[in-house]
């Protein structure tokens, strides 16, 4: 039997095969909804990178003042390689906060790539987290977060439950082409690397050179564990039972962690999830 889905069911389904959303292909600001291109970004003062508005450029502090925001310059860089680089991601989990202001800078994280994490989210997607890899150089984001945006973060994440908060150290990372990063924060996932038992499976929409490990579109990966947990259901209907039925989404990924391998990387710590 064919089963019919709602308009809402299908966008759901859609949205978790999506994963991790649309992420400009480039560094912006995120502000109030909207984005804004970045010319030239400026990590110590803010305030002084400048923007594209539109036909005009300025500075991000002049484009703020004319929104009538106020722009704090005080600001944590935390790595973004999943859906929270994405601007429609940013803009579900800050919707009940005014005048939210988040650069978005597009970067290289070398030795390292984007995987996917062995458990099911709420929205039925697989999310991703990091893996070391020697000589992999892999496209990333860093958002730029005020202590008020890094508190809420970290309760969208679910710290301690899904990912511990870190701080990696002896990293080489480039912003937007222009300043050699050596230590980040991040979230790394508390359910390791997804693992086939040959490899770890890399995000396909992510780009990298000289990647190791398999690649996999969500779409792809989804189907890959549907077919190996052995559920005769269709894609569709196991992404949707996943989304609709948290007790049965709990039990997918407690069979999924059994297809787990831990982070490799050495030189980092486990924050508290109030830094």
């Amino acid at each position: 039997m064919i089963q019919i889905f709602t308009d809402r069911e299908k966008l759901k389904i859609e949205e978790a095969k999506g994963y991790p959303l649309d992420v400009p292909n480039n560094s912006y600001v995120y502000i109030n909804g909207d984005i804004y291109n970045i010319i030239k970004f400026n990590r110590l003062a803010i305030g002084d990178s400048i923007v594209q508005d539109g036909s005009e450029k300025l500075l991000l502090k002049d484009l703020s003042h004319r929104l009538k925001i106020n722009l704090d310059n005080n600001r944590v860089p935390v790595l973004a390689y999943g859906a929270n680089a994405s601007n429609i991601q940013l803009k579900s989990k800050y919707k009940n906060f005014k005048n939210v202001v988040i650069p978005v800078v597009q970067s290289k994280l070398i030795d390292f790539d984007v995987v996917y994490t062995p458990y099911i989210c709420y929205d039925g997607s697989i999310p991703a987290t990091i893996q070391y890899s020697p000589k992999t150089e892999c496209n990333v984001y860093v958002t730029y977060l005020t202590e008020e945006q890094l508190k809420h973060m970290h309760k969208t994440e679910c710290i301690g439950e899904d990912y511990n908060y870190v701080k990696l150290f002896n990293i080489q990372m480039v912003l937007d082409v222009q300043v050699l990063e050596k230590e980040i924060y991040s979230y790394n996932s508390l359910h390791g690397c997804f693992h086939t038992g040959e490899n770890h499976i890399a995000l396909k929409c992510i780009k990298a050179i000289n990647r190791k490990f398999l690649s996999m579109s969500e779409e792809e990966l989804l189907l890959m564990v549907k077919n190996k947990l052995g559920i005769s259901k269709t894609l569709d209907e196991f992404i949707l039972d996943n989304i609709n039925n948290p007790t049965l989404r709990n039990k997918t990924s407690e069979r999924l962690a059994e297809m787990s391998r831990e982070f490799q990387y050495n030189d980092w710590v486990v924050l508290d999830g109030d830094t």
